[in-house]
């Protein structure tokens, strides 16, 4: 921002803010640094190369370096996953382009003072009726998270004045005006994250959202990657690490479009293993969802490229899931099957953990896998031997009881 611009707007937080009728004293945040032209320049995003990574690195680290505080504070507060935060705003720097950059700067040149400018938020005019964008300024993606002023009062992401939320237009553009500050921003990505994992706590059985999470095990806004596909059968490492891309693919499909939460046409729902985001009419949402796989993946192999990103701490979990792997009966592993050859999977998973297990419900997950030598029926207590009575015993590789 240029000096005399500095100047100028420390001036209108001290005039305070024109209502058309009185001045209203408002704090107004500071919006400095403004987004530049030099924001739609991010290195090149082709995943493919991992020689490129450290190039990315060095951007990730120039953009959000000194906001390492800000992101683990405002992760803390609203009980998120910090690096979920880092890279919905990351993802979203990469995309600026020259458009947002010119709603960012037309926003901030009204110092504050909206009815001066003759702004009318519906058509998207401001200035001396130069149009910047065909669609309304609450629909206008601004500062470097990209949030609109209708995301952020739907989620109740910044705070207004009562005095300024009698008058819905001028709360459009106080809350415009507020999201060019990046610390302000940053706060209100946390509290739009919150509010859409909230939302998919009560959606979990959309068609987009039960692709993401395991059945039987319920999603919670406050320990979000507990849900999350795979099951508990892999090594730790790399299940956290393909739940965590997970969540950060769902989570943020769904922050860049209005309708994919509750869509329940099964055409228009894209298929997350196939990708095809474009085809279902996701297209915007989609290139960000797989990109933020990409930089999942980046921040994880290089330590969060160095920057100072605090580790998640689920919130009300302290014990997890008992998962036995492989559960045993009587020494032998636990055939698939309730009775013989028959009430196979869940009734069986359910039998164990009920009968054998103390304080469980049920199972969440299992698996099976075919021709184990020897299994032992929980129901009737017979022994199944592969080869010898029964062409094709069947076993569970782990049981996760809830």
């Amino acid at each position: 921002m240029k000096p005399i611009l500095v100047a100028m707007v420390c001036l209108a937080f001290l005039q305070g803010v024109s209502t058309g009728r009185t001045a209203v004293a408002l704090a107004l945040p500071y919006p400095e640094p403004l987004m530049t032209t030099e924001e739609t320049k991010s290195p090149s995003f082709d995943f493919e190369n991992p020689s490129k990574r450290n190039a990315r690195c060095q951007w990730y680290r120039s953009k959000l370096g000194q906001y390492s505080d800000v992101i683990n504070k405002a992760a803390k507060e609203e009980r998120i996953p910090p690096e979920l935060l880092m890279t919905l705003v990351l993802n979203e720097l990469a995309d600026i382009g020259p458009e947002d950059v010119e709603q960012d700067q037309a926003i901030a040149w009204t110092l504050g003072d909206f009815d001066k400018y003759k702004l009318d938020s519906r058509a998207g005019y401001i200035g001396l009726g130069r149009l910047i964008t065909g669609r309304p300024v609450s629909e206008w993606s601004l500062g470097i998270a990209q949030i609109s002023p209708s995301k952020a009062l739907r989620y109740n992401a910044l705070a207004v004045p009562p005095q300024i939320r009698t008058n819905p237009e001028l709360t459009e553009f106080y809350v415009a005006f507020s999201l060019l500050n990046r610390t302000v921003n940053i706060q209100a990505a946390a509290k739009v994250i919150k509010g859409i994992l909230k939302d998919i706590e009560r959606q979990q059985k959309g068609l987009w959202i039960s692709q993401f999470i395991r059945p039987g095990v319920r999603f919670s806004a406050d320990n979000p990657y507990d849900s999350m596909y795979p099951p508990p059968s892999k090594g730790v490492s790399a299940m956290n690490t393909m739940r965590r891309r997970n969540l950060t693919e769902m989570v943020i499909a769904v922050y860049n479009t209005d309708n994919l939460l509750t869509e329940d046409r099964p055409y228009r729902v894209p298929d997350a293993r196939r990708g095809n985001y474009a085809q279902s009419g996701f297209a915007n949402a989609g290139l960000h969802a797989l990109n933020s796989r990409e930089i999942v993946e980046d921040l994880e192999k290089t330590n969060f490229c160095g920057m100072p990103i605090a580790k998640w701490e689920p919130i009300g979990q302290t014990v997890p899931s008992p998962v036995f792997k492989p559960p045993l009966l009587d020494g032998l592993r636990l055939d698939g099957c309730l009775y013989w050859a028959s009430q196979c999977g869940k009734p069986a998973a359910d039998r164990f953990c009920i009968t054998r297990q103390k304080g469980y419900k049920g199972a969440a997950t299992w698996d099976i896998e075919l021709y184990v030598p020897r299994t032992k029926v929980i129901g009737d207590g017979r022994i199944c031997e592969t080869g010898k009575n029964n062409p094709n015993c069947g076993a569970f590789t782990f049981i996760e009881c809830r």
